[in-house]
C-alpha cells in the first residue's frame, strides 16, 4: 500500500470519525464533543494537505490548493448554517483574516 492510499484511508477514519462526534453534539451539545470534532476536521484538512502533496509533489500547489479548499470549506459551513456566505467568526483563523482584511466589513 503506498502513501497516498493510507493517506486516504485514514481520511476517511477521521472523517467518519467526525460525522458521529458532530451528530452526537447536535442531539446533545457538548463542549468535549464540540471539541472532539474541531480537532479531527483540522486533522482532516492536514491530512488532505498531505495526500495534495503526496499527488503533486510541489508546494506551490499545495499552498493554492489548500487556500482555495480552505475558502470553498468556509462558505458552505456558512451556507449550511444559515448565515452570509462571507461570515467569518471572531476567533480561530477567521480572527486572524479579520485582523489581515480589516478594510473588509464583514
Amino acid at each position: 500500500m503506498d502513501k497516498l492510499t493510507s493517506i486516504l484511508i485514514v481520511l476517511g477514519l477521521f472523517l467518519v470519525a467526525r460525522e458521529g462526534f458532530q451528530q452526537r453534539d447536535r442531539i446533545e451539545p457538548n463542549k468535549d464533543y464540540s471539541k472532539a470534532w474541531h480537532i479531527m476536521g483540522w486533522f482532516m484538512r492536514l491530512l488532505l494537505v498531505g495526500a495534495i502533496y503526496q499527488c503533486t509533489l510541489n508546494w506551490y500547489y499545495v499552498v493554492g490548493m489548500t487556500f482555495l479548499l480552505w475558502v470553498i470549506y468556509n462558505i458552505s459551513c456558512n451556507i449550511g448554517s444559515k448565515q452570509k456566505w462571507f461570515y467569518l467568526s471572531d476567533s480561530g483563523i477567521d480572527k486572524i483574516l479579520r485582523k489581515i482584511l480589516f478594510f473588509v466589513k464583514f
